[in-house]
């Protein structure tokens, strides 16, 4: 069964909010490539206090080629639906360009302050080079339980408690939808899917930039509470 309440998530989009809302606000941000045919997305995370309460407010931004997107092989016919409603960035020829992908963080870059850009090495490694060349904070996350774990629970009790919000990006509700959770013997929590189709790339990357701006948060709160005793 899917690890996130689906329905409570759907209830927590909000189409008059968008990324628009937080030009020049500190933002998370990470992004998530599996192989070059299949979907990539990059994730930022905004955090804004709400009565005395931490909000965060999280947007997708997807990738996949043309030719994957147009391919009579490909499971999922909702993606060309997604590419007309500009729901997905289609990109030239039949494998997802990453140029693409990075000169959009470095856009991203010059109209949010950005805390930093989380990645997965096995794909990303030679555009974090990059970005780090050109100034950005790069962070490299590994995909093991103990680095998703934490996050992925948290996302779940913010869910619960209504201090997470979207835009209502199908793609990635659909993605919350897929996530289901492998457990290990120590209750960490891995996120998983069902079947190949039943992409979560997008809520890998959303739990990669969640768990930076809480981990920021975790920061900012021990800095706080020893500020007390200076």
């Amino acid at each position: 069964s899917p690890f996130f309440n689906l329905e409570s998530w759907i209830a927590l989009g909000d189409e008059t909010i968008s990324e628009e809302d937080f030009l020049g606000e500190p933002c998370w941000m990470a992004t998530d490539a599996a192989s070059k045919k299949d979907l990539a997305s990059t994730v930022k995370v905004f955090r804004k206090v709400i009565k005395e309460k931490t909000h965060y407010f999280i947007f997708g931004r997807h990738y996949l080629s043309e030719g994957r997107i147009a391919s009579p092989d490909n499971p999922n016919k909702q993606y060309m639906a997604w590419d007309s409603e500009e729901r997905i960035i289609s990109t030239d020829g039949n494998a997802t360009d990453l140029q693409k992908i990075e000169d959009d963080i470095l856009d991203d870059a010059s109209r949010f302050v950005v805390q930093c850009w989380a990645f997965d090495p096995m794909y990303l490694t030679q555009m974090s080079q990059r970005l780090a060349a050109q100034g950005m904070t790069v962070v490299e996350i590994r995909q093991v339980p103990t680095n998703h774990s934490n996050p992925m629970k948290e996302w779940q009790a913010l869910i619960e408690d209504c201090r997470i919000h979207h835009d209502g990006d199908p793609v990635l509700t659909w993605a919350v939808g897929n996530t289901t959770a492998r457990i290990d013997a120590n209750d960490n929590v891995y996120p998983r899917k069902e079947r190949d189709e039943q992409k979560i790339d997008p809520v890998v990357a959303g739990i990669m930039a969640l768990g930076r701006a809480l981990a920021d948060d975790e920061a900012e709160l021990t800095y706080t509470a020893g500020d007390m005793f200076l």
